[in-house]
């Protein structure tokens, strides 16, 4: 009796932690995710014209193949806070802007 419960326990549990890692999630955002405002601002950035914008300023000109770390302004592939591992350490980057 003991031996065919195992099966059904263990699919239980696996279904579980299935379900438990498909609700969590990853902060990542998806390709379905609607991309920020233009309307966007990021501290210390700025234009010599008024009407110049950037793909960091204006969502309409970033590469939609590619992540955005909205959190530090710039793509996830190139913000070293969120993925350390990517850095390259022999590269100079500028301190102040990553």
């Amino acid at each position: 009796m003991c031996s065919t419960r195992i099966p059904v326990v263990l699919a239980a549990l696996t279904a579980l932690a299935l379900l438990l890692g498909a609700v969590s999630g990853c902060s990542q955002p998806t390709p379905d995710t609607p991309a920020p405002v233009a309307s966007e601002t990021v501290d210390g950035h700025s234009h010599a014209a008024a009407d110049e914008s950037c793909f960091i300023c204006d969502p309409s000109k970033r590469d939609p193949d590619r992540l955005w770390c909205s959190e530090h302004a710039r793509y996830e592939d190139r913000c070293w806070v969120c993925q350390p591992q990517l850095e390259d350490k022999d590269r100079m980057f500028c301190q102040e802007h990553g």
